[in-house]
């Protein structure tokens, strides 16, 4: 069986469960078990959240958990590798910095010639507003990101920078599950940010070293990331400067330089101190989140299998699908959320905007119930079936233990894809208009 449906079929086992953080990590063990010899890469800090990824043929795995350590959640992903590559490669090269897809990366073991992605990341901070821009999520998350992990899999982050311009020494930040140390080695001042504190990374290293410019607090060094963001070290070459200074200039993300128009505000330990105790007060305790909706009902199958297999076949052999549903599925002319649509007895088709020419959903949802999540993921996972025997495997795809099922298919200049957000939702359209939509499978 492929190991990455043998993956995915394992969220089954997790669906509806109150999960633990212990669950998600025997999951990733067992995962890592099962794709073996591949080795795991874990990515973070970007738009993509943190991720444990194996490179498996022409395919990439992805396996994350919950953004927030009171969402119980894991979720498996797959996606074509040469197209996730290409997307990555133009996020990177051409977005804006807050849009690029990770920060940071891990190798678990020796690197390799393929592993050249992993350096993507690797973003040199030469201002505060730059640095506030990317060390900021990136520490904000870490304690959450590193706790998703097996204790085996967590690595030591360490950061250092030289911060003698107010007389601190060296100063090291350090990100645990239990929140960021922030240390003086020349005061033996250390405070523990913990998770969810709201004051910003960059903040407070601009408001220990005085409001100084970031240039004269020097980057020394960094432990743990494999490749990382880091800043000026003041070993920067002439034509690395000239760079800087150029894009200071013309400032196109919008990134202030360091000048007196745009200085940030002194801050000591004993401050920091005051700041945490405040958070630490004020600090409520979230409830951890239903993993099923309320006032669900039964699915309602107004199409089956059969009936929506039967509609991909006539549609890629060139019939009008309007056509299909009104003269042989009895549908007739309605609305559904408030837009022109074709409806039959529990089911609806509709011409979406964007992403695809045609959207067909069985059991839609009706004001304020949904259908049962269960029914609905399986008998997503039996049409998707149905289409893999027609056109082939699916070019991307992600299972959740939220119930959210999705695959997407390629089958020439056209495509394919199932999900389960409103209903049991088929859509179909060309390939090069819904790829956009599935960079990553996500619904």
């Amino acid at each position: 069986m492929d190991p990455i449906e043998r993956v995915s079929d394992a969220v089954a086992a997790l669906v509806g469960r109150d999960l633990t953080l212990e669950d998600t990590h025997q999951f990733l063990l067992d995962a890592a078990k099962l794709v073996a010899p591949a080795r795991p890469v874990i990515v973070g800090g970007g738009t993509c959240g943190s991720e444990v990824r194996w490179r498996l043929g022409e395919r990439t795995l992805a396996i994350s958990g919950g953004h927030e350590p009171e969402t119980p959640l894991v979720s498996v992903s797959f996606v074509n590798a040469e197209h996730a590559d290409d997307e990555e490669f133009r996020d990177f090269k051409w977005s804006l910095v807050q849009d690029a897809p990770f920060h940071w990366t891990i190798l678990t073991g020796p690197a390799e010639p393929g592993d050249i992605w992993t350096k993507q990341c690797a973003c040199l901070c030469y201002n505060w507003d730059l640095f506030d821009e990317v060390f900021d999520p990136v520490f904000q998350a870490l304690p959450h990101d590193l706790a998703k992990l097996p204790p085996a899999w967590r690595p030591q982050i360490i950061y250092q920078w030289d911060m003698s311009v107010t007389s601190l020494g060296v100063i090291t930040v350090r990100a645990t599950v239990d929140g960021v140390q922030i240390s003086s080695d020349a005061t033996g001042d250390c405070v523990t940010l913990p998770p969810g504190f709201p004051m910003g990374i960059g903040r407070i290293l601009a408001g220990l070293a005085g409001g100084a410019p970031l240039r004269d607090v020097r980057f020394l060094e960094s432990r743990g990331f494999t490749a990382g963001p880091t800043s000026l070290t003041g070993r920067e070459t002439p034509d690395l400067l000239e760079q800087i200074a150029w894009m200071e200039q013309h400032n196109w993300d919008e990134f202030a330089p360091d000048n007196e128009h745009n200085q940030r505000p002194a801050l000591t330990f004993d401050d920091l101190r005051t700041a945490v105790a405040l958070a630490e007060a004020d600090a409520d305790e979230k409830p951890r989140p239903r993993t099923t909706r309320d006032n669900a009902s039964p699915m309602r199958a107004g199409l089956t299998t059969q009936h929506l297999q039967w509609i991909a076949q006539q549609w890629l052999g060139g019939a009008p699908v309007s056509d299909l549903l009104t003269r042989e599925l009895g549908g007739t002319p309605g609305t559904y959320l408030n837009e022109q649509a074709i409806v039959g007895t529990d089911w609806v088709a509709y011409q979406p905007e964007h992403n695809g020419e045609w959207a067909i959903i069985v059991s839609p949802a009706e004001g304020e119930t949904w259908t049962d999540d269960q029914a609905l993921a399986g008998a997503a996972w039996e049409l998707s079936g149905a289409l893999k025997a027609m056109v082939g495997a699916p070019f991307a795809g992600e299972t959740t233990s939220h119930f959210v099922y999705t695959r997407f298919f390629a089958a020439g200049e056209r495509a394919l894809a199932v999900d389960t957000l409103l209903g049991l939702r088929l859509r179909l359209g060309t390939f090069e208009e819904m790829k956009a939509f599935y960079p990553r499978a996500s619904v």
